[in-house]
Parts: structure tokens; C-alpha cells; sequence
């Protein structure tokens, strides 16, 4: 669907650190989008680096039942980019093409790695889903991380997107189980390719109160 954004750059100051940060709004949404998505980028004091994402839904999204729910936080591995090849984490993946992180988890309800499978080299993803995104409940700050080792790249960018899918077969909430859907509503950028600067933060949506202000 079409979106209008609104990006204006400011700074996070992230485990002492000064990285960009970019606050994006939404004008229009879909019924089943969360009201804030905060997708965030960066290093850890062991030189580990990480993806977090932190997702609000303020009313009961409209997710029916045997529904998924994806977001996709996707680097830029191009030769033509400006920044060159590489990525800011690490590409590796395991033998059924899940990214090979350090760790992950994730709070969302049947929550899943998702795999690469089909994916190109170019655009590398890093996705969390919901394998039941029918319990996903309002009111709830879900919030996911993935540790990786650190890339080839010390600076990237990304784009991140949001998608709802379906359970196929029915009742199967694995990675696998989980198909997209070509609808015009069922696919959501939140940031194009390739707005997100990388180490960084982006904002999405309206914050919840239970979410601190970022340092400016």
C-alpha cells in the first residue's frame, strides 16, 4: 500500500555510543500494523553486534485466525551501493538458511527465525515472526533481539518491512508453515530501501508511554 513518511534524522545515544536516529511516521496504515514498531542496530561492549525490534499494538489487531505475522529488518549487501559490499552483521547461515546468530529470542506468540530460503544474496534479512499472530494482544511492548557476530561492514544500510501471512497448514506455527500473502495490504514498508542508516535506530508509529524518549 501506499505510504506517506515523514523522516527526520536526530541522535541515540546507544550503550555510549552517538548513532543516527531516525523517527518515521506513518500517515497511513493497515488494520492489523502495529502503532509503533522501534527497530534498532548496533554493538555490543564484547564487540557482538545486534538487531532489536520492539512492537505496540495500541487496539486488538485485525489478524484472523491462522494468521502470521513477519518484520523483516534487511541489509544492503549490493555492489552498487554507495557504502560498497558487506554488511554490518554477520551473513552466515546455518544449514536450513536461519541466519547462524550468537543468540535470539523474542516475545511474540509462536515467535520464529525466519529462514533465507529463496532469499537474494544482495538483500540479507534479518526476521522475526509471530507463527500466531492471532494472540497478539494490544497493550503489550513485544520485544525481540538477535546477536550476531559482527559483518564485513562498518557502516550499512537497511530498509525494514512488515508482513502478514498465513499458517499453512493450518495449526503448523513453524518458519515453514509460514506463506505471505499477495494482497495489496498484506505488505508494509516502514523504511525504504535504503533510509536506515547503520549502527542507528528508527521510529515508526506512535510511542507508548512505557517507551523512553531516545537522547537527542
Amino acid at each position: 500500500m501506499c505510504l506517506a513518511l515523514s523522516i527526520a534524522a536526530r541522535a541515540l545515544i546507544v550503550l555510549g555510543v552517538l548513532v543516527p536516529w531516525t523517527s518515521v511516521r506513518a500517515e497511513e496504515s493497515s488494520e492489523w500494523m502495529p502503532s509503533y514498531v522501534a527497530v534498532t542496530i548496533d554493538e555490543l561492549a564484547n564487540g557482538d553486534r545486534f538487531v532489536r525490534m520492539m512492537l505496540f499494538w495500541e487496539t486488538a489487531p485485525a489478524f484472523p485466525e491462522h494468521a502470521t505475522f513477519e518484520l523483516d529488518v534487511v541489509l544492503n549487501n549490493y555492489e552498487a551501493s554507495p557504502l560498497g559490499p558487506g554488511t554490518y552483521l554477520d551473513r552466515a547461515e546455518r544449514w536450513d538458511q536461519t541466519p547462524r546468530t550468537q543468540s535470539w529470542k523474542s516475545e511474540l506468540p509462536a515467535s520464529y527465525l525466519d529462514t533465507r530460503f529463496a532469499d537474494i544474496d544482495e538483500e540479507v534479512a534479518y526476521t522475526i515472526g509471530s507463527g500466531d499472530a492471532a494472540s497478539i494482544e494490544p497493550g503489550i511492548l513485544y520485544t525481540s533481539l538477535i546477536v550476531l557476530r559482527a559483518g564485513d561492514a562498518d557502516v550499512d544500510s537497511a530498509k525494514v518491512v512488515a508482513h502478514r501471512g498465513e499458517q499453512r497448514p493450518a495449526g503448523c506455527t513453524s518458519t515453514w508453515c509460514s506463506f505471505g500473502l499477495d494482497e495489496a495490504d498484506a505488505n508494509v514498508t516502514i523504511v525504504p530501501a535504503w533510509e536506515m542508516v547503520v549502527p542507528g535506530m528508527i521510529e515508526w508509529g506512535t510511542r507508548p508511554p512505557s517507551v523512553a524518549t531516545p537522547a537527542s
